[in-house]
């Protein structure tokens, strides 16, 4: 593996399912991404060829180098919880499995898009840093320009700040789009939501925070059922088209197991015929 390279890991990634999934498979999915070939120009062997954000690899050798520690035994998993893992990856659209004639060669989705560092907005001390450096410079350019130049400055500001504008919010848009759909729960037309969402920005008719935000209370609401089948959960053009994000949160309760019922129902008919001077324990 070559060390002095690096890959990006979005903090989209707190907010998204898969964070709130099994952390094996958490595990997986960057032990993917940091493995996948970086390099635009593609790797050809006889048989395969490996683009940007491909890897061919085994069950085997994904299972080799993801030992753990579990009370002090270093374990590792097995070829079927590795298939497993990786199908259920594939199924959220992580992940797209090429081939497995040569090996299990890997797509991982969207590795351009996340893997550019032009898309994120910089660090904040590296900002200051620039606008340290470029103090002297700046200032002594505006004093040179005050007097002579204020009418032609304010004009070209204009010009300038309205491009800029135009820039970012285009940027912005896409930007907070990338968020919605990684939070989303069902991985499906992304062309579509992607036109819908940018067209209910520029018409104003919701910012894109109060989509995301409402998204996440929904999620942590447990509104979109993800225990039971995942095919009852909207497509997230119509989620878009059908303005959910206006929807009351309604806090939905994860179904309890058969055993989990038959205590809860234990306990409430315990409470309802015991004296209430008796202390019941369950």
């Amino acid at each position: 593996m070559d060390i002095e390279t690096y890959f990006i890991l979005s903090r989209y990634i707190f907010d998204s399912a898969i964070w709130r999934d099994d952390p094996h498979t958490l595990k997986l999915f960057i032990w993917l991404v940091g493995n996948a070939r970086h390099k635009k120009e593609p790797k050809k062997y006889p048989h395969v060829i490996i683009n940007r954000g491909e890897l061919v690899t085994s069950l085997a050798n994904i299972a080799e180098n993801n030992e753990y520690v579990y009370r002090n035994a270093v374990r590792k998993w097995s070829r079927a919880m590795v298939s497993r893992m990786l199908a259920k990856l594939e199924e959220e659209n992580y992940i797209k499995l090429i081939s497995d004639t040569y090996g299990t060669h890997i797509n991982i989705c969207n590795y351009d898009r996340y893997q550019d560092p032009k898309r994120y907005k910089p660090d904040s001390s590296e900002t200051d840093a620039k606008q340290v450096c470029n103090s002297s410079e700046t200032d002594s350019r505006i004093n040179k320009n005050v007097k002579n130049d204020n009418n032609v400055k304010n004009v070209k500001n204009v010009k300038k700040d309205t491009n800029t504008k135009e820039n970012v919010t285009k940027e912005t848009i896409s930007l907070k789009f990338d968020e919605f759909y990684f939070l989303y729960p069902r991985k499906i037309g992304r062309k579509k939501a992607e036109d819908k969402f940018i067209l209910i920005v520029k018409k104003n008719i919701a910012e894109p925070d109060i989509i995301i935000n409402k998204l996440k209370a929904q999620l942590e609401a447990n509104m979109f059922n993800l225990t039971e089948n995942k095919k009852y959960c909207p497509h997230p053009v119509t989620w878009l088209s059908q303005s959910r994000w206006e929807d009351e949160i309604i806090i939905h309760k994860p179904k309890m197991t058969v055993q989990e019922e038959s205590i809860d129902n234990l306990k409430e008919w315990y409470y309802k015929h015991a004296d209430e001077d008796k202390e019941i324990t369950l």
